[in-house]
């Protein structure tokens, strides 16, 4: 190991803290924006790039404390900066952080120059270009930004996810694509089959609007939307177009067929309005809006429509299609006060390590995720703001599920908001997996999908304020789990949910609990405005054919339905997690619910595979208040006690502008028991700026 200079060991302090245990000696390094790599990476003489601070981080002398102060400015990440156990050895404890309050930015963007942009001269493009737009629209050359890879890429539902393309952002908010129709779709009218397919194409179809004669080429043309199913978004590349047949091919295929958009009575069962219907994006002749873009890979350019000139000041583009920070196999770090903003993946990644805190800082604009992390213990995000990412906000597993072992990482006090730009679908907030995981105090609010998916164990979902989430799809849920019965012992306890429900589907919920699964306690939540519009759908909570779920001391309020329950027969549940492998090996070889710890630990599942007629799958409700609730199920999936309906004030309804307020709630709400059992003061995020 090479010897620290003798400049930085003056930043070491050695802390005597008593004769039985060892010293501790604590280290500071700077990093700034107007450093030098070939300094010394003291205050007066910083570092310029933190990958430079981390080299020399791997220097330091075991049992010490170091801190990296980056001063205020924004840095430019060419590479992902990994720390590992190489960087950190065994006794070593790492701070990354801004020094005092100076505002301190990492990227994986670039600004651009407004003097890149240029008015469009090429006559090509000049023609595909409305008239009236075209002293509006600039051609910037990616060439000196990005890498060869700017096309766009498939995503959607079941599909890898992968790096973003390219993105444009203006003024820190993502620029949009130009698509067509602008604020709708179009319904598919029918699907050409399988067996007529030939070619290039994957599939084709034809639709219920006139296509556009004036589009020249349909090479560089997407199609996005609920192509599939009620829950599934996909995004897939056109072939060509036949605008007097109203004939679109593609040149792949998502997961699932293709479907054509349901007539009243399918949408009377359920379907979704939204489902076999699509936009076109990406279209040249279609820059007709303000911050409006589209891609040439060919070309290697970007047209971007503007109002104002001003705005070619603010544009920056997403470029590292890698994590910013990526952390493995480690421990001890703390990451504090610190923006992230722009990159085609995530923020931050980590795996197989230990005692890490990432604590007041914020994420946005990133294609993927701000936090993807995997097989850790004691990790815990709190008190940080996350927006305007592409596939969710936090992926979190952790724990041994066959040991039952916790994993103790925490999300807590956190500000999630529209979170699912890109892949639309099965795109939560937060993601969890493993055992003992606590998701406490998040605000959680904007999104086509779900706000929270878990698997696993005793996991705690706590306080948290979640709204207007569930606003595009249709069978889904604001927290979701389900297909796995040995996933149980969570609570789901003292959350408010506002406005879960949508006018496209009857089949959404707040409280999902799906294919088999159960044994969870739901307990001290509100419920207001969730749940089906409809006479038919979705209560506020809905369980498809799970039993053991208790759901006490709840408050419903203005909910047309309280709860819904699908019964599944014995030759359903045989056929679901016994004859199915699949599901069989989930249970019995990823873990065990036969072992004596699961046995223990969750006695429902007890005689799990003695399968008979007379076997009861019941959920248990007790204590609870319904206000203002249309129906309230008596089926034989729930066994109802103790509770209260009150038909009260049909106005009643808290301003949407804002989340539901203490004094929003009518005084015979407040006095009953059940509202007295929840803890209102303390749900929701408790930070207003960091």
């Amino acid at each position: 190991m090479r010897k620290l200079s003798s400049a930085i060991m003056l930043f070491s302090i050695l802390i005597v803290s008593g004769s039985a245990r060892p010293s501790i000696r604590e280290f500071a390094f700077f990093v700034s924006t107007k450093g030098s790599d070939s300094k010394k990476g003291t205050k007066e003489e910083p570092f310029r790039n933190l990958s430079k601070a981390l080299e020399t981080v791997v220097s330091v002398p075991g049992n010490s404390s170091i801190t990296i102060y980056f001063r205020d400015g924004t840095y430019m990440l060419s590479n992902t900066a990994s720390i590992n156990n190489t960087t950190l050895t065994k006794g070593k404890q790492l701070t990354l952080t801004s020094y005092g309050n100076e505002k301190v930015f990492l990227t994986g963007g670039s600004n651009v120059n407004s003097s890149d942009f240029q008015k469009v001269t090429d006559g090509a493009i000049l023609r595909k270009i409305p008239t009236t737009s075209r002293n509006n629209v600039y051609a910037l050359d990616l060439g000196r930004y990005a890498s060869n890879d700017i096309s766009l890429h498939k995503n959607g539902y079941g599909q890898p996810r992968k790096p973003s393309p390219i993105e444009l952002f203006i003024n820190e908010d993502p620029a949009s694509l130009a698509r067509w129709p602008k604020d709708s779709t179009i319904s598919i009218v029918s699907v050409v089959p399988a067996a007529e397919i030939s070619g290039g194409e994957k599939a084709a179809f034809t639709t219920g609007a006139i296509l556009p004669t004036r589009w020249e080429s349909p090479s560089h043309i997407w199609i996005a939307g609920a192509l599939t199913k009620n829950w599934a978004f996909d995004n897939l590349p056109v072939l060509s177009l036949e605008p007097k047949k109203n004939l679109v091919r593609l040149s792949d295929k998502a997961k699932y067929k293709i479907v054509k958009a349901p007539d009243k009575r399918r949408q009377q069962f359920g379907d979704s309005r939204t489902l076999g219907s699509f936009f076109f994006y990406n279209v040249t002749e279609e820059l007709t809006r303000n911050r409006e873009y589209v891609m040439d890979p060919q070309s290697k350019k970007l047209y971007v429509y503007l109002d104002s000139e001003s705005d070619l000041e603010k544009c920056s583009i997403s470029t590292l299609a890698t994590p910013l920070i990526e952390i493995s196999n480690t421990e001890a770090i703390r990451i504090k006060g610190l923006n992230f903003g722009l990159g085609r993946s995530s923020a931050i990644k980590i795996s197989r390590s230990s005692n890490i805190l990432i604590e007041n800082c914020t994420f946005k604009n990133f294609g993927l995720l701000a936090i993807d992390a995997a097989n850790c213990m004691k990790l815990k995000v709190q008190t940080s703001t996350i927006m305007n990412t592409g596939s969710g906000a936090i992926v979190m597993s952790g724990g041994n599920r066959k040991t039952l072992q916790p994993s103790e990482n925490y999300i807590e006090n956190c500000v999630i908001t529209n979170f699912s730009r890109l892949y639309r679908s099965y795109s939560p907030a937060i993601n969890i997996q493993g055992v003992g995981i606590t998701v406490k105090n998040n605000d959680i609010s904007v999104a086509p999908g779900q706000a929270i998916i878990f698997q696993g164990n005793d996991h705690v979902i706590s306080y948290n304020n979640i709204s207007d989430v569930c606003q595009e799809f249709g069978d889904v849920g604001a927290i979701y789990t389900g297909r796995d019965p040995s996933s149980t012992g969570t609570m789901i306890i003292h959350n408010l949910f506002g406005k879960i429900q949508n006018e496209a589907s009857p089949l959404v919920t707040a409280i999902y609990i799906d294919d088999g699964s159960g044994g969870f306690s739901i307990a001290n939540n509100i419920f207001l405005e969730s749940g089906t519009t409809k006479s038919n759908g979705f209560g506020a909570i809905h369980i498809n054919g799970g039993s053991h779920t208790n759901i006490d001391n709840n408050v419903f309020l203005n909910c047309r339905k309280a709860f819904s329950y699908k019964a599944w027969t014995d030759k359903k549940w045989k056929q679901t997690f016994i004859t199915n492998k699949e599901n069989l090996a989930r249970i019995t070889q990823t873990v065990d619910i036969r072992s004596k710890i699961f046995q223990k630990k969750y006695p429902h599942l007890q005689n799990f595979f003695a399968l008979s007629s007379s076997k009861k799958r019941e959920n248990y409700v007790d204590g609870n208040y319904f206000y203002n609730v249309g129906k309230i199920d008596n089926s034989p999936g729930y066994i109802i006690h103790n509770s209260i309906t009150t038909q009260g004030n049909s106005d009643f309804s808290p301003k949407r502008q804002r989340a539901l307020q203490e004094d929003d709630v009518p005084a015979e709400v407040k006095q009953s028991k059940s509202w007295k059992n929840i803890e209102f003061d303390k749900i929701g995020a408790k930070f207003t700026d960091i």
